[in-house]
């Protein structure tokens, strides 16, 4: 069942994210690797967050991003291929 299949999958955070934009059009890109069975990383889900750092405004809606990278090496590089934004944000 869907139930016996979550609790064998687990999300850990991983604490890098990156952030870029200017202070009213901010982006940051977070991401979180999929393990299955507590140890075998299957791949990550990667949120994208636009906000405002100069109000409470949120211009635009979160994206979700799946991909198959499960190490954090691998992950950026699969953004920075799907974002020049992303590439020349700074770690």
């Amino acid at each position: 069942s869907i139930f016996d299949f979550l609790s064998f999958t687990f999300f850990r955070l991983d604490p890098i994210a990156l952030e870029w934009g200017p202070e009213t059009e901010r982006q940051r890109w977070m991401w979180s690797i999929i393990y299955v069975m507590r140890e075998k990383a299957i791949g990550s889900i990667v949120i994208k967050f636009f906000h405002d750092h100069t109000q409470f405004r949120i211009h635009q809606l979160p994206g979700i991003i799946v991909l198959e990278a499960a190490d954090t090496d691998q992950i950026v590089e699969s953004l920075s291929h799907l974002s020049e934004e992303f590439r020349h944000a700074e770690m």
